[in-house]
């Protein structure tokens, strides 16, 4: 595993796109196989700062595995990753803790100590303002979601 998830992403000059030296994020020759069978091969990626990349492709085609890889929660990898330090992770099924209300929840991972009204303008926005003091277990599925 040579799995580097601490580190400034740099390109070298020769193969950094034009006006750029960096980027956000770096893969190189990633393989990940699950009993033998290669679900991530050779693969290798560029990610500038600002760039918007969507992964497409069929089921079990190793999008969410390399996810799971460059948010640094599956290492069993060959090849290089290299990502930035901070990094935010956005689960595919909700991630709710249960002990806490929903506008805690929303609060959850955003620096400093924000206040419940961020959390208040959040729901607004989803249409949850009024699940804002409501427990993680009585929402329905889509409610989670957002």
């Amino acid at each position: 595993m040579a799995t580097d998830v601490h580190r400034p992403v740099t390109t070298p000059a020769a193969t950094a796109p034009a006006g750029s030296t960096r980027s956000a994020v770096r893969v190189e020759g990633l393989t990940r196989s699950f009993d033998g069978r290669a679900v991530i091969d050779r693969l290798h990626l560029d990610v500038r700062p600002g760039e918007f990349v969507a992964l497409l492709g069929r089921s079990g085609c190793g999008k969410s595995t390399l996810l799971r890889i460059l948010a640094g929660l599956d290492r069993d990898i060959e090849g290089t990753v290299l990502v930035p330090r901070r990094k935010a992770v956005a689960f595919q099924s909700p991630r709710l803790m249960p002990w806490k209300r929903v506008w805690r929840n929303v609060l959850l991972g955003l620096p400093g100590k924000p206040r419940r009204d961020v959390a208040e303008q959040a729901l607004t926005e989803v249409g949850l303002k009024h699940r804002t003091n409501a427990w993680p277990k009585t929402l329905s599925g889509g409610e989670a979601q957002r």
